[in-house]
């Protein structure tokens, strides 16, 4: 992974990652795993702590709780689409076969974090935590994904790691999925990033949030699934159960694809004989892809077209020609992958289209040259965090 091993990393017994949890987000599991095995360099023993999701928003106590607020009426939004979108597919494709894709996805997720994150459930909640946990772990390490954005229904006091000692606080590449945070969560941010002992965060915009808020200047490292080469992603990857019989397009789209697009896309492929795979599409019989045929389908695709953060991401390390859109209705999400483009040279892909001659013309030699860089300014971070300079490196 590094070119550096802890020789007595024994000293170091235990950790513990706090991240969201969940089996239907590629990129969550895959910044999990790639977390587990990073910090594997310094403690024989990581364990992904999980959050239990069996507890009611209390209406009643929102305004003292302005996060809470923001919550609330973010997730009265989402659900409004969620029926909406639900009512739509259930007249395109029936209600029985969303059904099935939907729990043959969710078990291909659990199936991956069973067989590769070892995580235990010891009945967390944001409102209770078990006597004696911070003494169970040498370090608690928060991260990465958006555990810091105030509009997830998820989002808690616990991602500030203020249940445990200061000396124990460790954030590696946390993202607060926004570009500016909402003025009535300020003052709660400030305390609790300001009880941060160690800090870091995966984007520019985070890192200028956590300035203006407590006068700290922390690195910007790379998200974790990055911290792993292609030959270690491949070696979690598993076999398609359905073999393209073409070439194709692998599409991988979180916001809405609108008709436009959508157009642009199948014009493409029909001009160069490709075929489309959409893997975030319940039309699609790729929908029930879990994350392991994720990798072998990135590893094949011809061409990769994404809004995704961590679509972009695996497009780099597998070395692909890709296109990387702005969200629909969400160009703060987009923040990320500039802060990415920036630090790998790539700034030409931002505005880049499907008719674009330099379309498949990417320098992955420099890519990687500055990839490794990147790789050790975030080895050093985790070392210091770690005090590993006691260790003798070799």
């Amino acid at each position: 992974m590094n070119n550096f091993n802890i020789r007595n990393r024994k000293e170091i017994q235990k950790l513990a990652i706090l991240t969201l949890n969940g089996y239907f987000n590629y990129g969550n599991r895959f910044q999990n795993y790639a977390l587990q095995q990073t910090l594997l360099n310094y403690s024989n023993h990581v364990d992904t702590l999980l959050i239990s999701k069996n507890f009611k928003i209390d209406i009643k106590s929102k305004n003292d709780n302005p996060s809470l607020l923001i919550r609330i009426k973010r997730y009265n939004i989402l659900e409004l689409l969620k029926k909406n979108l639900s009512f739509v597919l259930q007249k395109t494709i029936g209600r029985k076969v969303i059904k099935k894709r939907k729990n043959l996805r969710h078990n291909a997720f659990v199936s991956f974090s069973k067989a590769y994150l070892n995580e235990i459930d010891l009945g967390i909640t944001p409102q209770s935590i078990p006597d004696g946990l911070g003494t169970r772990y040498d370090f608690f390490v928060v991260g990465s994904d958006q555990v810091w954005n105030p509009t997830f229904p998820e989002f808690s006091e616990l991602f500030f790691l203020t249940f445990v000692p200061k000396h124990k606080r460790v954030a590696y590449a946390p993202s607060f999925g926004l570009s500016e945070l909402p003025e009535e969560v300020k003052d709660n941010f400030s305390t609790w990033l300001s009880s941060m002992e160690y800090l870091s965060v995966r984007e520019e915009s985070g890192e200028s949030i956590i300035r203006n808020l407590t006068g700290r200047d922390v690195p910007v490292v790379l998200d974790p699934t990055m911290l792993l080469t292609k030959e270690e992603w491949l070696r979690v990857s598993t076999p398609l159960k359905t073999v393209p019989k073409k070439p194709y397009i692998l599409t991988y789209f979180l916001g809405t694809l609108d008709a436009k697009r959508g157009k642009e896309i199948k014009l493409f492929a029909k001009k160069n004989s490709l075929m489309i795979i959409q893997i975030n599409e319940l039309t699609s019989k790729y929908y029930t892809t879990g994350p392991g045929e994720l990798i072998s389908l990135i590893n094949q695709a011809t061409l990769i077209l994404t809004d995704s953060f961590h679509g972009t991401v695996f497009s780099i390390l597998f070395e692909k020609p890709f296109l990387t859109y702005k969200r629909v209705g969400r160009d703060d999400m987009y923040s990320r992958i500039e802060t990415l483009f920036s630090l790998l040279h790539l700034e030409n892909r931002e505005n880049m289209r499907l008719s674009d001659p330099n379309l498949c013309e990417i320098d992955y030699h420099e890519v990687k040259q500055l990839l490794e860089i990147e790789r050790n300014k975030a080895f050093d971070y985790l070392s210091t965090c770690f005090n590993s300079n006691k260790y003798e490196l070799i």
